[in-house]
């Protein structure tokens, strides 16, 4: 069906936080808008620009002049995906509010999945690249680069469900969606602004109770830039766990 006007209530919100992605976001938007379209239900897509220096600022400006049911929101400088991702949620219309990254290396497709799963009772859908049904496509030039950061990925999986959250096996991957009630009651209470969200935000799932479903996936690396800086942001990411237990052991999150 037609794309929804964004000022109108819809059934799904797509939330893509976008940092110096200006090469690649309008094919990225087409991929999604070309599934969406034969969909039955309504959607919008909030496009967030975290203070990029190349030329996303322009590409969203004209995606959201060309396209009803895109919106774009900027952030005066660069923020963070956590603080890009919870301003697109808030602002965002949907029944279901579903986020993913730039690249769309989830094919959008596979969103029947995750909805299937919140209309029998789930709070919160999220792909996993744990599962061994789960499968990557990728060129042989990308496997040593993709195998290390699977690897790391495991690593930290593993101390996150030792630290924080049972059972998730993957709370990184970049697609995920959540009932609007969840969403609206999780992201309010996000207080991180980096890649450390997503655990922050499955944290306050479980401790507040949701039912959270996790689905093996497919994945498509292209090779294009990322922002991901393996040891760094490994380093990084394990400090951010670490301040989300001791952010709640402080009382910082209510959890009400």
């Amino acid at each position: 069906m037609e794309p929804s006007h964004a000022t109108q209530l819809v059934y799904l919100s797509v939330v893509i936080p976008i940092y110096n992605g200006g090469s690649q976001i309008a094919e990225s938007v087409k991929k999604i808008i070309d599934y969406l379209k034969d969909q039955s239900y309504t959607f919008e897509i909030v496009l967030i620009d975290d203070g990029s220096f190349d030329n996303t600022a322009l590409e969203l400006t004209k995606l959201a002049e060309n396209l009803s049911c895109v919106r774009a929101l900027f952030n005066e400088r660069n923020r963070g995906k956590g603080f890009s991702v919870r301003k697109g949620v808030l602002a965002s219309n949907g029944d279901y509010i579903f986020y993913t990254d730039a690249d769309v290396a989830y094919p959008i497709s596979q969103l029947k999945d995750l909805l299937e799963w919140l209309q029998t009772g789930y709070d919160v859908a999220i792909g996993s690249r744990a599962y061994e049904e789960s499968r990557f496509v990728l060129s042989p030039r990308d496997f040593r680069y993709i195998f290390q950061r699977h690897l790391i990925g495991r690593i930290f999986n593993l101390l996150v469900r030792t630290l924080l959250i049972e059972k998730i096996r993957d709370t990184q991957s970049g697609f995920k969606c959540l009932t609007r009630q969840a969403a609206l009651h999780l992201f309010s209470k996000q207080i991180h602004n980096d890649f450390s969200f997503d655990v922050e935000v499955l944290f306050l799932a479980q401790k507040l109770g949701y039912r959270i479903k996790e689905i093996p996936v497919l994945v498509e690396y292209s090779g294009g830039p990322s922002t991901v800086m393996l040891l760094r942001d490994s380093f990084r990411m394990f400090w951010e766990i670490c301040r989300i237990k001791l952010d709640y052991l402080r009382g910082r999150y209510p959890l009400t």
